[in-house]
């Protein structure tokens, strides 16, 4: 919890000097900061507060809530530089990214990817031969190893699928592209995680032998314990399904994190083991369950992100880290979009500007981006400027389909709205 004594909750030190130069105005903030950050009940109501109600204000600038929440993350990193070592911060933090992935596991539905499995199949393919290819670049010309290069080319093309099915109502697609955006990004994050599994584990023959043996142990186990759940508990023991499924996520997600895997393969994992569990449920509990879900998962996830931004310093953005965001920009959005668009054209005969508008959606990275960035920071010590420039690509492309596809929106109901244009009699 937090401590009212600890130094860095009460103010940042630039304070005094502004206090000095500017007199009694800043004096008096410095002192609201102060006896705000000493009552740690009005720090965690004002942190509650913040992540939302003012994210929800700013999604009508076309801002996502994630990225606001990154912001404001970023914001309290340097107002209050030790919140980020606070024990129930962490925690929510981790039910936030549990969450959104045992969502993003639910939503694997087998039976209906299989009718479409070989357009899938030739989108993950593509999508290997683009990481293959950014990985190469990253090598050639940041001079990265390639396990670290692999990393960061999974940072700037895997799409987000938990937050992508969140606003997918949002892009403005038809049903039939809503289908193929959450087919294609759920393949793609399946594949990526497979990559990344292997790739943190590529140091030693040895450590990758234990994690593989403690994966294979939760695949066992897991199924299992859920037939066992369901069978001979649960009837006995009414509405808990939800505690157990979320307890199940989040031990699965820390043995994953000792695997040296990180959280979100262990919850992806569960959700997907769940889902072919769910026909044991009786409907209404399926529903009341999934209900539960849903609000634990929106109340705790923004505190993922908020974490992640206190990761973020503000020297991280500096200029060498925006053009390395910018130029990654440039040369990976329009392939990825072109290459989205050019099979669907060939497999599915569909416009180019349907293909492109499938493509922008599946260009968010904002889990992905955030987890490796932090991985890359934590455990091989990566540069900031690559670091930084990880982070700005993720908000860029994360901001890119609400801003692409929600303009061209607004554009046609505004022209469908204007008077038609007045014709002289007899013309």
């Amino acid at each position: 919890m937090l401590n009212p004594g600890t130094p860095g909750l009460t103010k940042a030190p630039r304070l005094n000097f502004c206090s000095q130069k500017f007199g009694a105005p800043v004096f008096l903030w410095e002192t609201v900061v102060m006896d705000f950050s000493s009552t740690p009940e009005l720090v965690y109501v004002g942190l509650i507060f913040g992540l939302f109600v003012i994210p929800r204000m700013l999604t009508r600038f076309r801002l996502p809530a994630g990225i606001s929440a990154i912001f404001l993350g970023i914001g309290a990193g340097v107002w209050f530089p030790t919140l980020d070592k606070d024990v129930t911060l962490t925690m929510m933090a981790l039910f936030g990214i549990t969450a959104l992935f045992l969502f993003a596991g639910l939503d694997v539905d087998i039976q209906q990817m299989k009718k479409s499995w070989i357009i899938l199949v030739q989108h993950v393919v593509i999508s290997v031969i683009l990481l293959a290819l950014v990985t190469w670049g990253l090598m050639h010309w940041w001079s990265l190893s390639f396990q670290i290069a692999g990393l960061v080319a999974l940072a700037l093309l895997t799409p987000s699928c938990g937050f992508i099915l969140d606003s997918l109502d949002s892009f403005g697609l038809s049903e039939k592209d809503k289908f193929w955006v959450r087919s294609k990004a759920i393949a793609t994050e399946i594949v990526a995680l497979t990559f990344m599994f292997f790739d943190l584990q590529a140091e030693t023959s040895q450590k990758l032998t234990v994690s593989l043996l403690g994966m294979a142990a939760m695949v066992l186990f897991v199924p299992l314990f859920f037939k066992f759940f369901l069978s001979v508990i649960a009837p006995y023991a009414e509405g808990s399904e939800f505690a157990f499924l979320l307890m199940t996520a989040i031990l699965c997600a820390i043995i994953t994190r000792k695997l040296g895997a990180y959280y979100l393969i262990g919850a992806f994992f569960v959700g997907t083991a769940a889902r072919q569990f769910k026909k044991m449920l009786p409907p209404e509990t399926e529903i009341k369950t999934m209900g539960a879900m849903q609000l634990f998962a929106s109340f705790f996830i923004p505190f993922y992100f908020f974490r992640a931004g206190m990761e973020i310093k503000l020297s991280d953005l500096n200029k060498e880290a925006l053009i390395y965001g910018c130029l990654w920009f440039v040369a990976v959005v329009p392939v990825k979009i072109f290459f989205t668009a050019l099979h669907r054209r060939i497999t599915l005969k569909q416009p180019w500007t349907e293909g492109a508008r499938v493509g922008s959606s599946l260009m968010p990275t904002l889990v992905f981006g955030l987890v490796i960035a932090g991985l890359l920071r934590e455990k091989f010590q990566i540069d900031a400027n690559i670091f930084g420039g990880v982070i700005i690509y993720t908000i860029m492309v994360t901001m890119l389909p609400g801003v692409v596809l929600t303009a061209k929106r607004v554009t046609v109901r505004i022209l469908h709205e204007l008077p038609p244009i007045p014709t002289e009699p007899g013309k």
